[in-house]
């Protein structure tokens, strides 16, 4: 027996509360399936750091007093149904605005809360915001453990940005658009745990193009290299937290934090929250092992397959953005495509075509 099965006896033999009621819930198939996950989980993290991945962040649900607000279901429980987005409010003034802007108002526009792009399922929310000098600006939020993600990020922005643009309508009057990107990973390269980024001029760096369109990296597993922005250091700490002594530390920091570990110590002790999450991730688990096996069969034309639906729904994606319904008119010739060069050429051109008509024509003469 190994460290992390005499780990995994002790807890079996300590579970209690709302874990214990989730494992007493659990058929044995889940129940060998859950056991399994914690075994790789634990020898992972300890081998490699907790990198916040699907496994680690399941193992969690299984055996953490407290769950990780950076996982989207808790997420979303905690901010979107907060009454008055009082936390919603104050992490977005100080990661988008930096605290140097208070919001009046806040609306979350209904959408989906998972999209599907690329094939990757990512956390994503469309709010509206009015600030304390009435300006009012549209913020994109997304929560995401997947890298590779700056297509994604120019494309989803982009997407919200036109999709204001009515028939008639003056451009001055459109808001701008502030993408928010909240992941535990380093996307950026920098050692700060915020950034941005916005349309710069090549030939000076320093002189801005365009604010309308902007994006916010928020890094909370980096270090704050500005401590006097204080907000900004508590959001960190809540969505680094490891275990129940960093939460109950910093529930004593002010009334902000207090009640946003007060959500989340409701919803890390309620039983069947875990139990619907944990029951869906083995599902989803599930079908990823017959996926898996299906490759292991060698049967690559699967794989192939995959990343054709890929660039197809790029493709949607990107003729949306560019040429509205006219592009979408194009989908059923361009799903007809099941060649990986030719798809490839055409998202080229979707991107570079002066318009619809120029990517009509290439795309008749495939």
């Amino acid at each position: 027996m190994n460290k992390y099965q005499k780990k995994l006896k002790e807890f079996k033999e300590n579970m209690q509360g709302c874990i214990l009621q989730l494992w007493q819930e659990l058929s044995p198939e889940q129940k060998e399936m859950g056991e399994d996950i914690l075994l790789k989980a634990w020898e992972e993290e300890d081998t490699q750091g907790f990198r916040y991945n699907d496994q680690q962040l399941l193992a969690c649900f299984l055996s953490n007093q407290i769950l990780y607000p950076c996982y989207d279901a808790v997420f979303k429980a905690i901010f979107l149904n907060d009454e008055g987005y009082v936390l919603l409010k104050d992490l977005l003034s100080w990661t988008v605005f930096q605290g140097q802007r208070k919001i009046l108002e806040l609306t979350v526009l209904p959408s989906d809360q998972h999209i599907d792009l690329f094939g990757d399922k990512i956390f994503h929310c469309d709010i509206v915001v009015v600030l304390d000098n009435n300006e009012k600006c549209n913020v994109e939020m997304q929560l995401t453990h997947h890298e590779g993600l700056s297509s994604r990020m120019v494309i989803q922005a982009a997407k919200l940005h036109v999709s204001q643009a009515k028939k008639g309508m003056e451009f001055l009057s459109i808001k701008p658009t502030l993408s928010l990107w909240i992941m535990p990973f380093d996307f950026t390269g920098f050692q700060d745990c915020y950034s941005s980024a916005r349309l710069r001029f090549d030939q000076d760096c320093a002189k801005i193009m365009s604010d309308d369109i902007q994006f916010h990296f928020f890094e909370f597993s980096k270090a704050l290299s500005h401590p006097e922005k204080e907000g900004l250091e508590l959001w960190r700490s809540f969505f680094g937290m490891k275990n129940i002594e960093d939460c109950n530390s910093l529930k004593r920091k002010g009334d902000i934090m207090s009640r946003a570990i007060s959500n989340l110590a409701s919803l890390s002790s309620n039983s069947i929250f875990r139990q619907d999450v944990v029951e869906e991730s083995f599902k989803e688990l599930g079908r990823r092992i017959e996926r898996g096996a299906y490759y292991d069969k060698g049967h690559k034309e699967g794989k192939i397959e995959g990343k054709i639906e890929g660039k197809i729904e790029g493709l949607g994606m990107l003729l949306e953005v560019r040429f509205k319904e006219r592009g979408l008119q194009l989908m059923p010739k361009v799903r007809s495509i099941q060649d990986l060069d030719k798809l490839n050429s055409l998202l080229t051109l979707a991107m570079n075509a002066q318009s619809i008509e120029e990517f009509e024509h290439s795309l008749a003469c495939l």
